[in-house]
């Protein structure tokens, strides 16, 4: 591979750097939706606020960043194997 030639997983990574950034954008905005927000709505019912909403959010990084990681696990697996294919 010459210098003028980038691998796909290169140009994901470099140049197509946005749509992983919207990505995981919503990954995170999607998961803190859900558990926050049904903490929120639990606490409401159960007129117990901020304690689930607060369990809620503890909850959701651990698990945004598990989301991430085995999403884009699945991406660079499936470029490299397509990268490994056509050599």
């Amino acid at each position: 591979m010459n210098k003028k030639e980038t691998s796909k997983l290169e140009k994901m990574m470099f140049s197509e750097h946005y749509k992983i950034t919207f990505r995981v954008i919503a990954i995170t905005i999607s998961t803190m939706a859900i558990l926050a927000g049904g903490g929120y709505l639990i606490d409401k019912q159960l007129e117990t606020y901020p304690t689930i909403f607060i369990i809620g959010l503890v909850l959701a990084f651990p698990i945004t960043q598990l989301v991430i990681y085995k999403t884009f696990k699945q991406v660079t697996d499936k470029v490299e194997q397509e990268s490994n294919v056509k050599h």
